[in-house]
């Protein structure tokens, strides 16, 4: 069942609730990423069912609860989001630790293009448990295509299509 967000994330949000610190309107995530992303000794102080992550790339702000009573910042979570200034390393996809610098590199020095080629040209095994493991509780694969298709255009070749399913 979608969500107010669009997504599956199975939260029960039907309107928009705001970052406290900068306003921005909260994307819901499962709890369990949220748990997933905390430091260790954050792990008690979590009590809500409802999180929103922060989509302001500027703002302190990682998670907050739907009630406001909780807020977790960037220095309080295990990895970089993405997309939030001064992340680095920039992970292009959390499940495999696969930075945006190996991706563009993999498409540059390599020729893959794909999510498969890339990430096993890294690792043995290729994972996929984006909805635990990404910040954002969805796929990566839009965004990972997004920096192959930036590296194609880089070096004048044609860029590749985003496959339909989830670590395409």
């Amino acid at each position: 069942m979608k969500c107010s967000c669009g997504s599956n994330c199975g939260s029960s949000l039907n309107y928009k609730i705001l970052c406290s610190q900068c306003k921005v309107q909260g994307k819901p995530v499962p709890a369990q990423v949220v748990k997933n992303f905390i430091k260790t000794e954050f792990q008690k102080k979590i009590k809500s069912k409802e999180y929103l992550l922060c989509l302001n790339p500027d703002c302190a702000v990682a998670y907050f609860s739907r009630d406001g009573s909780e807020l977790y910042t960037i220095n309080d979570i295990r990895k970089p989001i993405w997309f939030k200034k001064g992340a680095s390393p920039k992970i292009a996809c959390y499940c495999n630790s696969i930075t945006d610098d190996q991706v563009r590199e993999a498409v540059v020095k390599h020729g893959l293009t794909s999510w498969k080629s890339i990430v096993l040209h890294y690792r043995k095994k290729a994972f996929c448990l984006c909805e635990r493991i990404n910040p954002a509780g969805e796929c990566c694969t839009e965004q990972f295509y997004d920096i192959i298709n930036k590296a194609l255009r880089s070096i004048g070749k044609r860029s590749v299509g985003i496959p339909a399913s989830c670590c395409g």
